[in-house]
């Protein structure tokens, strides 16, 4: 399997893709919760998690997630002396997300994404990273808190 082909959205069954305006939020404000995880599979991988702690489905657009793959800068990423990493990916003119680019995320339930780092990012074997998602206007997605990734 190609790493491109790893990049990998795990939808909850709970989970629909619908556009914006047919996804209502419990209250104005909702937001959801995004959680980063070293992956099992890939020492440079990650495991993105998108999860809605509202009493409604709350929706954000794949674009500028890893939900489309580690396009973009859209994770800082540090080394042990505080030094940002470089992005070394491509990146995407970001259009208007679509009806069918946004996600809905029914009440307790999350999407899953996986991504290898080292698409991006000049990660070395036997290094400490701190990694963060960034957060985006155009997902609406905030950003994560840090993780220690240890690179083996």
């Amino acid at each position: 399997m190609t790493r491109r082909a790893w990049v990998v959205a795990l939808l909850a069954t709970a989970c629909a893709r619908t556009g914006p305006g047919t996804a209502s939020t419990s209250s104005p404000g909702a937001s959801l919760v995004v959680t980063l995880q070293p992956s099992q599979e890939v020492p440079t991988g990650i495991r993105l998690e998108v999860s809605n702690p509202n009493q409604g489905p709350v929706s954000f657009c794949r674009y500028q997630t890893p939900f489309e793959g580690v396009v973009d800068d859209i994770f800082e990423v540090r080394a042990a002396d505080g030094s940002e990493l470089p992005f070394r990916g491509p990146i995407l003119q970001t259009a208007t997300c679509e009806k069918e680019d946004w996600f809905a995320v029914a009440p307790g339930r999350f999407h899953i994404a996986e991504v290898d780092l080292a698409e991006g990012y000049p990660l070395q074997v036997g290094q400490v990273y701190l990694v963060r998602y960034r957060g985006s206007d155009v997902s609406t997605l905030p950003p994560s808190d840090w993780l220690d990734l240890i690179v083996d």
